[in-house]
């Protein structure tokens, strides 16, 4: 198992029982939006998804603006690929001012996966990694579908506000949901990724044509949607079962470090942790297609990158190295491996 901590519980159903229990009684929707040069990450966030989802879903991902060719070749592939007809649509926004920014691809994303008879609803970042745990906050929501909750998992970057603290953690850890809390005061979860069911979304819209206000086209609106919900009674609920690794780009921010790297800028490559030693620079990147040693990665300051490999690493070392834009992203000029 890969959870690091245990507590004495009985009757616990395993993530493989959950997953076909969710396939059969529940379709899940993903509204994913990307913006910049973000192309590696929402590539690799599709491909969690794909991977770990639940047979049913439906995932609509949304093109704010980016000319990334990484970006726009995923609405070629998935757009036009028969095996993903109906599981995945990827649509292209010219103006994201126009059409309401982050907030009405929420709104217009939610419209879609409950025309798609979705029955939970995930709000996702780009920029995201993680493993099979994701099963357990669809099943916390899904079990709880009809109580004025909704849900987050735990993060390594779950907000800069401190009650976001809540949701801090370095791995899915066996502990019972609980509820999202500062100080003993009820708060709102981050809204990196936020899991929902249909009725809690419907019983607290914001008006006819709105579930999020559209006021707030960036950031707040996971704020505003929560004091709504607190009014009404409703909480927020972390998941400490599930983690979702977040690079946190901000890359809709003016001030985005991600987009302030300039052409000299150096990233290492890590693909074997034995005889790793921590290096000055902050942006090392680990690859590897084994989550025990991406957790152990996160755990001492790497930045971890699932590659699908069944060989070695010094196998993903040469995928790499063969093709480094495909794997690397773009705003690193220069690649120096670590052996």
């Amino acid at each position: 198992m890969f959870f690091t901590k245990q507590i004495k519980k009985k009757n616990i159903i395993n993530i493989r029982q959950k997953k076909r229990l969710l396939t059969k009684n529940c379709k899940t929707g993903v509204v994913i939006t990307t913006h910049g040069f973000n192309g590696i990450f929402v590539k690799q966030a599709l491909e969690c998804y794909i991977r770990e989802l639940p047979d049913n879903y439906f995932i609509v991902l949304y093109i704010n603006e980016s000319t990334d060719k990484i970006v726009l070749d995923l609405m070629e592939k998935y757009n036009n690929d028969e095996i993903f007809k109906g599981k995945i649509q990827v649509i292209y926004i010219v103006d994201q001012l126009k059409s309401g920014g982050l907030t009405g691809t929420w709104n217009q994303g939610i419209d879609l996966c409950f025309k798609n008879n979705c029955d939970v609803i995930i709000l996702s970042n780009d920029d995201i990694l993680f493993d099979r745990s994701i099963i357990n906050i669809l099943w916390c929501c899904y079990k709880n579908k009809d109580e004025m909750k909704y849900f987050g998992p735990t993060s390594n970057n779950p907000g800069a506000d401190y009650f976001n603290r809540c949701q801090y953690a370095l791995s899915p850890e066996k502990y019972d949901p609980r509820l999202g809390l500062y100080k003993n005061v009820p708060c709102n979860l981050n809204g990196f990724f936020m899991v929902f069911s249909k009725n809690v979304l419907l019983a607290n819209r914001f008006d006819n044509d709105f579930y999020f206000d559209p006021k707030y086209p960036f950031g707040g609106n996971e704020m505003e949607w929560f004091k709504r919900f607190a009014q009404k009674g409703g909480v927020s609920c972390v998941v400490p079962e599930t983690f979702i690794y977040h690079y946190k780009l901000c890359s809709w921010r003016k001030h985005s470090k991600f987009k302030e790297k300039t052409v000299n800028d150096t990233c290492y490559i890590v693909t074997n942790l034995k005889n790793y030693k921590k290096q000055n620079r902050i942006d090392t990147l680990y690859f590897s297609n084994n989550f025990q040693s991406l957790y152990k990665s996160i755990r001492m300051g790497l930045l971890p990158m699932y590659l699908h490999s069944n060989n070695n690493s010094n196998t993903i070392s040469g995928i790499i190295k063969n093709e480094p834009s495909l794997y690397v992203p773009g705003n690193y000029k220069k690649i120096t491996f670590i052996k």
